[in-house]
């Protein structure tokens, strides 16, 4: 059985698994930056407890799989809210299913519920990254900054 559910602080040990994984993908080319399992439990638990947070899991066969975290927060020059998603992954024999999208639709979904007026993704660079360009353009996001990074200590 599949399903996509809002995350519980009984899940918080397999969203820091993931986490691992995700932290792992992300700064591949950048080994200065030290995964903190603590951090992420105090974030995460931060995350599913407020308002402003969303941590969704998807499970397969009673098995967390996936996760999306995100937040919702005004900016810094305006007061419109906006939701930006902190952390998508899905294990990769997992990938290429209908949940990963699922979990973008129902991002979007509480986006609105929140009153977001924009919702922000962000793509590793390494995951394919004109393929998931293509795919968010195809769901209505339209790039509007690109990211660097410069290694600092």
């Amino acid at each position: 059985m599949k399903e996509i559910r809002l995350a519980r602080l009984e899940d918080i040990s397999s969203l820091i698994e993931m986490g691992r994984h995700f932290h792992a993908a992300y700064i591949e080319h950048e080994r200065s930056i030290c995964f903190d399992a603590e951090h992420a439990r105090a974030l995460l638990v931060r995350l599913i407890t407020e308002p402003a947070g969303l941590v969704m899991v998807a499970v397969v066969d009673q098995l967390p799989i996936g996760m999306f975290v995100a937040m919702c927060h005004g900016g810094i020059t305006s007061p419109s809210l906006q939701a930006t998603e902190l952390a998508w992954w899905v294990e990769p024999e997992h990938r290429g299913s209908r949940l990963s999208m699922e979990m973008l639709q129902r991002y979007e979904a509480w986006a609105i519920e929140k009153g977001c007026a924009l919702a922000t993704l962000a793509c590793i660079q390494p995951f394919k990254g004109d393929m998931v360009r293509r795919l968010y353009e195809r769901m209505g996001f339209r790039g509007i900054e690109q990211s660097f990074a410069k290694r600092l200590a």
